[in-house]
């Protein structure tokens, strides 16, 4: 049988690894190094995204003002996720976490979770309007899913930010039936 790893712990050595990395890679031409803790798409996220993003950021960019509504009821996710809202908002409040849905371009269009998560995440404008894409908010698990079109989890120090150092995060893309990704969830 084998035992889980102590987060903690894996937090930690995150945090040491994030500390010697990310300051390195905000030298213009440097390159992530080897580290059997980093994961070669996290640290190549991190180079990527310190040209646009400073990570001592406390919250997300908000597009168009946090109006996002419009956008939301002409997506073509709106139809099938409004059809599952009461269904995800159970699973979501019981498990105690919050669930999004972005367009493609990374921007939140709608969110559901428990009271307790919700309040934490729209501290870092976790929210419909806020900008999840790698150039607004470093790496993050939708930034990475919709860059690769895979689902990806992100760990604590694997944010580029360090104000979702406290934080794990799951997500996938949402292709449409051509195979275009619509968003990520």
């Amino acid at each position: 049988m084998s035992q889980r790893p102590d987060l903690r712990q894996r937090r930690a050595v995150l945090e040491h690894e994030w500390s010697r990395w990310v300051p390195r890679l905000s030298i213009p031409g440097t390159r992530p190094g080897g580290s059997a803790a980093l994961r070669h798409e996290v640290t190549e996220s991190w180079a990527r995204s310190l040209n646009s993003v400073d990570p001592a950021r406390d919250s997300a960019p908000v597009t168009d003002g946090g109006r996002v509504h419009q956008r939301w009821t002409s997506s073509p996710l709106y139809g099938p996720v409004s059809a599952l809202a009461g269904e995800l908002r159970s699973i979501a409040e019981d498990a105690g976490f919050v669930t999004a849905v972005t367009d493609e371009s990374g921007t939140i269009l709608w969110t559901c979770g428990g009271p307790t998560m919700r309040r934490r995440a729209e501290r870092v404008n976790f929210a419909p309007g806020g900008r999840w894409d790698e150039p607004a908010m470093g790496t993050n698990a939708l930034s990475l899913a919709l860059r690769t079109g895979r689902p990806s989890s992100v760990f604590s120090a694997e944010h580029l930010v360090s104000a979702l150092h406290g934080w794990v995060c799951y997500c996938a893309p949402v292709h449409g039936p051509d195979g275009r990704v619509l968003g990520a969830s």
